[in-house]
């Protein structure tokens, strides 16, 4: 009952503030899963953390310079290839070729990285599709989170970027929005996707966003807590 009334709070915030439902790209699955190598989705997903999105970028850039396809877009990108490039280099060496060495959980992100794709490999994961579809999705995001510096917000972001968009990211924009503009206190993660979902299924029926999800209402919340507000949307 509580968490049922926490939506409708966060319901009637999102719709005080413009948050450009009307515009679909921006919270496509094109635009929030643009990625088609898991890979430059570790890259992107560990690089993130607790630092400024552009350093992640910076990293995929650097990354794909001694790549032979450089589109960071392209399926060809594999985890063994990442795995070399770390082993290969060593930790250091391979932080130095990226031109970061940020910590995240008192592990370095490289070690993050090696680690993430090491175990997801193990699982005969390969793709997005076949992370987000794998037979035990609860086993597998346990073992996820016992990789030092990946806790659940890593994890969910690893899925979203992977194509699962019935998650959110609880990051610091996210948190303060619910908590600081919603005044809604004290949700565990499983309630922000839960309240999330519910919340996206509502507007969608409501006011007809027919392609909006968790994870698109994550995108649209991000950029406004982000220091875009000016940009991307304003306050009736």
């Amino acid at each position: 009952m509580e968490l049922d009334e926490d939506v409708s709070r966060f319901v009637e915030e999102c719709e005080k503030v413009e948050l450009k439902f009307q515009q679909k790209d921006m919270y496509s699955k094109e635009r929030l899963c643009p990625y088609k190598s898991l890979s430059i989705i570790i890259l992107d997903c560990v690089y993130s953390l607790n630092a400024r999105y552009s350093c992640a970028l910076n990293v995929i850039d650097r990354y794909l310079l001694e790549c032979d396809n450089q589109d960071k877009y392209a399926e060809e990108h594999t985890l063994l290839e990442l795995q070399n490039r770390i082993e290969e280099y060593d930790v250091k060496y391979f932080e130095d070729r990226v031109g970061n060495h940020q910590y995240v959980g008192g592990e370095e992100k490289a070690k993050v990285c090696r680690e993430l794709a090491k175990l997801v490999a193990l699982k005969g994961i390969d793709t997005p599709k076949g992370l987000i579809s794998y037979k035990d999705i609860t086993q597998l995001e346990t073992e996820i989170k016992q990789i030092k510096g990946i806790g659940q917000a890593a994890c969910d972001y690893l899925f979203m970027l992977s194509g699962d968009l019935n998650r959110c990211k609880v990051d610091v924009h996210i948190r303060d929005y619910v908590e600081n503009d919603c005044h809604i206190k004290g949700l565990k993660d499983r309630e922000y996707r839960e309240m999330f979902v519910k919340a996206a299924e509502i507007l969608k029926e409501k006011h007809g966003y027919i392609e909006l999800t968790a994870c698109g209402l994550d995108r649209l919340i991000w950029e406004y807590k982000s220091g875009a507000e000016n940009k991307v949307c304003r306050r009736k």
